[in-house]
């Protein structure tokens, strides 16, 4: 049983989820115009709350998302101390996750094909953002850990992109990409310097997932036209030759793929989906 606790003014009402590293919390608290608002805190576990390398890392990517001024990402509220712990407050955001629509047969049928490029048109324009963050050395900021599952679908069917931890870490000069153990990360990718294919390889990777097949040529979907069958091959090229470097370069041509459906009634499309999944609603992580 959850027994709810304050940090700082915040006052912890449930735990959203616990990951290895570190913990999700939903609390609320009195905003400045002294209405109660909501917010997500993230804060690292106890184990390596001490850990001079995590801490430095936590704060990383507390700075990371207060630089960030864009829609598509959590607004950060504040990051502090409460104790000897550090945590990160950001705006909660209620919803579904990307995978969890996909998981669940009755949400993914509300969803069409042009509602699908459109999100992941949204990711496009969130990442070409992102780029434009410059790091300490002047290169792209990455977000390195896109995949269903940091994706998220708000009540009001906007495309939220969530979990910048990865990101902060890449921003290091020291820092070394490991193999992960799904399809959305580049297989060629840790030959080389991390770089911005490693977050539109991971979009053509989400784009394909909503469209039920695992390649380009796989893909059965009524309105699915040669033209986003080739932008998807290019983007999820496995050798590294052809891939979209420039995020909004793939936003572009996924857009010239929809015919016929304003950006208002994807977000209702997607709003539907949303309240037909039963799974438990997710906020960031």
């Amino acid at each position: 049983m959850f027994v709810p606790f304050q940090i700082g003014k915040y006052a912890v009402i449930d735990r959203i989820r616990v990951g290895g590293m570190g913990e999700l919390l939903y609390a609320q608290y009195v905003d400045g115009e002294g209405d109660i608002a909501r917010a997500a805190i993230k804060r690292p576990l106890p184990s390596v709350a001490e850990i001079p390398d995590f801490v430095e890392h936590f704060w990383d990517e507390c700075h990371l998302l207060e630089r960030i001024k864009h829609p598509a990402f959590p607004r950060f509220i504040e990051a502090g101390i409460s104790g000897t712990m550090p945590f990160l407050a950001m705006e909660f955001i209620k919803g579904r996750s990307l995978g969890q629509l996909l998981r669940c047969e009755p949400a993914a049928k509300r969803v069409d094909l042009p509602t699908w490029i459109g999100l992941a048109v949204d990711l496009c324009d969130a990442v070409a953002y992102l780029h434009q963050l410059k790091t300490s050395d002047g290169s792209p900021t990455l977000h390195g850990d896109i995949h269903p599952s940091n994706v998220l679908v708000s009540h009001d069917g906007q495309v939220r992109l969530l979990d910048l931890g990865i990101a902060s870490l890449i921003s290091r000069k020291d820092f070394k990409l490991q193999r992960r153990s799904n399809d959305f990360q580049a297989p060629f990718i840790i030959e080389k310097a991390p770089s911005t294919v490693l977050d539109t390889y991971a979009i053509g990777r989400c784009l394909l997932e909503c469209l039920g097949a695992g390649e380009p040529d796989k893909v059965h979907r009524e309105g699915y036209s040669a033209e986003l069958q080739e932008i998807l091959a290019r983007a999820v090229d496995r050798g590294g030759l052809y891939n979209y470097n420039n995020a909004a370069d793939l936003g572009r041509d996924l857009a010239a793929c929809i015919v016929g459906r304003s950006k208002e009634e994807s977000q209702k499309q997607l709003t539907a989906a949303v309240f037909s999944c039963p799974l438990p609603t997710v906020s960031v992580e």
